[in-house]
């Protein structure tokens, strides 16, 4: 299990809000009963992602200094992208903390009766998301993460807002795709005058 703990961290989330999204609406019961259904599913989903995120603090060893719990597997090889996932000191304090505050997040959502199926699966969605961001040791990867963050923000803000959220949604979107065209074009200076070239954070620290 420990080998794959962080894949099962990152994910989760995101298999929760797919189940939420292609859960059956003609379960019976009420529309209220259906809403509850939804969320119970979000909160026992987050729930068992921050208890799995508090195992990989506890299964972390504090006296090591390099990347561990790593996970890789080759992805695009001709561009030397990989799938590697991993944690040091930094991020295996940010990994649990996030996972916590998505769950306080979920619980405090009760007032939510609009599009409660599209709230949740969003909101897990961008759980995953953060997480990766976290646990991701390849630039490209990181990139990705960080990209599938935009779609849950966008529509969380602009369905669930308060006042001016259309505008707010717009402004976020235009600010953050700026962003990450900047971070691309980073990622690619990196890229190229690296030695040897290649997107993992683990060979351009030197394999350490």
């Amino acid at each position: 299990m420990m080998q794959h703990l962080l894949s099962a961290i990152v994910f989760l989330p995101l298999l929760g809000g797919l189940f939420i999204l292609l859960l059956p609406s003609s379960l019976g019961g009420t529309r209220k009963d259906e809403q509850r259904l939804h969320r119970f599913i979000a909160i026992l989903t987050s729930t068992i992602t921050f208890f799995l995120s508090c195992l990989l603090v506890a299964n972390f060893n504090s006296s090591s200094s390099g990347i561990q719990f790593l996970e890789q597997y080759e992805w695009i090889s001709s561009l030397k992208i990989s799938y590697i996932l991993g944690v040091d000191g930094i991020s295996v304090a940010l990994i649990p903390l996030t996972a916590l505050l998505f769950l306080l997040c979920i619980l405090s959502s009760e007032k939510i009766a609009q599009g409660v199926r599209g709230y949740f699966s969003l909101f897990l969605l961008l759980e995953t998301a953060t997480l990766g961001t976290f646990a991701a040791q390849d630039l490209f990867l990181f990139f990705s993460f960080w990209e599938a963050s935009l779609l849950p923000i966008y529509f969380m803000i602009g369905v669930w807002g308060n006042k001016n959220r259309e505008y707010a949604a717009t402004k976020f979107f235009l600010y953050q795709l700026a962003g990450s065209a900047f971070l691309l074009l980073g990622m690619i200076a990196i890229y190229y005058v690296a030695e040897p070239h290649s997107f993992s954070l683990i060979e351009l620290a030197g394999g350490k």
